[in-house]
């Protein structure tokens, strides 16, 4: 198959939409593995505009054609406040959909489960590593939505869990908050991470440790 027949391929495929002409170029895999192609593709192919016989008819040129061909951007998924709040965990994590940050706030006042979420990825993220290095950007972004009130509320959990990571984990609370952290608690002193060990870390909503909250 020459460069012009293969374009003239994929032209057709990409007017099938973002979605779909992505879905074939990422079930190559697939035809590679089951060496042929699959109801749905033949399907898809014989809906391409401009080609009297479906342009595409083994694996071998399926390959070909969309081997190396670059995926399309897809339009970011919509959603109501409605769909946000009945599943704020997903829509958060989901990093895909524009949230208002109203709707974030006010999620954090009214959600128990979904503040108690966001927060243990602080204090899981602490007690494992200590830094919040990884974090930071996350930090950042709540602390761009939720008043300032709320985010010593979250330092006071991560503290809670993990006093003695303290003078790791406080360095990205301090870079996040600059001269707002007159409004944080002081440091714990040398002498009070003696006596106080740090309590075993447990997870209030039973979710693993190595999954996003959902």
């Amino acid at each position: 198959m020459d460069a012009p027949q293969r374009e003239h391929i994929l032209a057709a495929a990409r007017a099938l939409g973002p979605k779909r002409f992505n879905a074939l170029v990422e079930s190559v895999g697939q035809v590679l593995t089951r060496g042929r192609l699959r109801y749905w593709q033949e399907e898809e192919i014989a809906r391409l505009a401009g080609f009297t016989v479906p342009p595409i008819t083994n694996a071998g040129d399926f390959t070909a054609v969309f081997g190396d061909a670059e995926l399309l951007p897809e339009p970011l998924p919509e959603i109501t406040r409605e769909e946000f709040f009945a599943r704020p965990n997903y829509w958060y994590y989901l990093r895909g959909s524009v949230i208002p940050d109203a709707w974030i706030a006010e999620a954090w006042e009214q959600l128990p489960k979904f503040r108690d979420s966001v927060t243990y990825e602080f204090v899981r993220e602490a007690s494992k590593n200590g830094d919040l290095y990884c974090l930071e950007s996350s930090l950042k972004f709540l602390a761009g939505i939720l008043p300032l009130t709320r985010m010593v509320e979250v330092y006071g959990q991560v503290r809670a869990k993990s006093p003695n990571r303290e003078p790791e984990f406080r360095p990205t609370f301090q870079r996040v908050f600059g001269e707002k952290m007159v409004a944080f608690p002081n440091s714990l002193s040398s002498e009070v991470l003696e006596i106080r060990p740090s309590p075993p870390e447990v997870n209030p909503h039973g979710l693993d440790d190595h999954a996003i909250p959902f």
